[in-house]
């Protein structure tokens, strides 16, 4: 392991997962180990499950207690160790003692299911055979989406998949290249973990004509797409490195996405674009339609920088998102048609 590069570590359900690369062959492994002094392996369904990227609410806190402030005295010691499940930037999932990631191996990218008491592979699926190793950014990059008895999660290369979680069967699939038109605004390769919302199941293909798509979970039929009209100074088109969130700002359900221009926002009934929010350090700024044929371009709210603060008194980053979000927002003027 001494030519390892540790890529992740999550805390849940009283386990530290690390994701660690191997050697030359990309072997890759997890390692598990007890963060309490009598951590138990949980079995079943609990608040304490981690069914997604970044967690239950897409905001980076878990509910989990009981965790070692100092390990100085007491270090988590190795309870396991899996290999095979390939390299690559993705998080884990951990849902009823199940861990699931993607990843990339000599034949493809696959998804693997790893049992989170004693790290024996449970099932493994190959989603594309296309193998992404683009420069210093190899491997995978989807967490995978655990809903009930389903999965989801995009391969770099725009394919999205629901497998079952019980044995890795696909069900259903999508090409966001063929499909929409997809494409990325750089060469590394889809980033995204798709969300699902109820019935339906949200993602970020790319296309000048389907930005997002919303499908429906158990089918992957189109619900609707959305177009998103050109603002800001960005020359790039496509998706970006980004995960859709949900937000009800201004009163209105919608998803909010950074993708190449900037973030934006579009209603989560049907997909119309909201609005724009190009970064542009010469001219930011925010964009919303009066209508799918004009746009609004109004100031952007002042930035302040905020002041010092101990990591005691520092506001969760979720808040803080929320916060911005709300901020932009609330900027525009009142959303019509709601």
């Amino acid at each position: 392991m001494s030519r390892a590069s540790i890529l992740y570590m999550l805390l849940a359900g009283g386990f530290v997962f690390v994701g660690a690369g191997g050697d030359s062959r990309h072997a890759w492994v997890f390692h598990a180990a007890a963060s309490g002094a009598d951590a138990p392996v949980r079995g079943g369904k609990s608040a304490l499950d981690w069914p997604q990227w970044r967690g239950p609410a897409r905001d980076g806190i878990s509910p989990d207690t009981g965790l070692l402030k100092d390990w100085s005295e007491k270090p988590p010691q190795l309870l396991w160790t899996a290999e095979g499940v390939g390299e690559g930037f993705a998080s884990v999932s951990v849902v009823n003692g199940r861990i699931y990631t993607t990843g990339v191996v000599e034949s493809g990218q696959v998804v693997t299911c790893v049992s989170a008491a004693d790290g024996k592979v449970l099932w493994q699926t190959k989603i594309t055979d296309v193998v992404t190793r683009d420069g210093n950014y190899k491997g995978s990059k989807s967490t995978p989406t655990i809903d009930g008895d389903r999965l989801y999660a995009i391969a770099t290369d725009g394919k999205l998949v629901c497998l079952s979680t019980s044995g890795g069967s696909l069900l259903w699939t999508k090409d966001f290249k063929k499909d929409w038109n997809g494409r990325m605004m750089s060469g590394w390769g889809y980033s995204e973990s798709p969300l699902v919302d109820g019935d339906r199941l949200v993602c970020t293909p790319g296309g000048p004509d389907a930005m997002l798509v919303c499908l429906d979970k158990l089918t992957g039929n189109e619900i609707w797409r959305s177009k998103v009209p050109s603002f800001g100074d960005k020359v790039k088109d496509g998706a970006a490195y980004s995960s859709i969130v949900i937000s009800n700002a201004c009163g209105v359900k919608q998803y909010v996405q950074l993708i190449s221009k900037g973030v934006i926002g579009v209603r989560a009934s049907d997909g119309k674009f909201l609005w724009g929010y190009d970064p542009s350090p010469m001219a930011p700024r925010i964009f919303q339609p009066r209508s799918f044929q004009a746009t609004l371009c109004l100031p952007r709210p002042a930035i302040r920088p905020a002041p010092p603060c101990s990591s005691s008194s520092r506001p969760p980053l979720a808040s803080t998102v929320r916060s911005s979000i709300f901020s932009i927002t609330r900027r525009c003027k009142t959303i019509t048609d709601r």
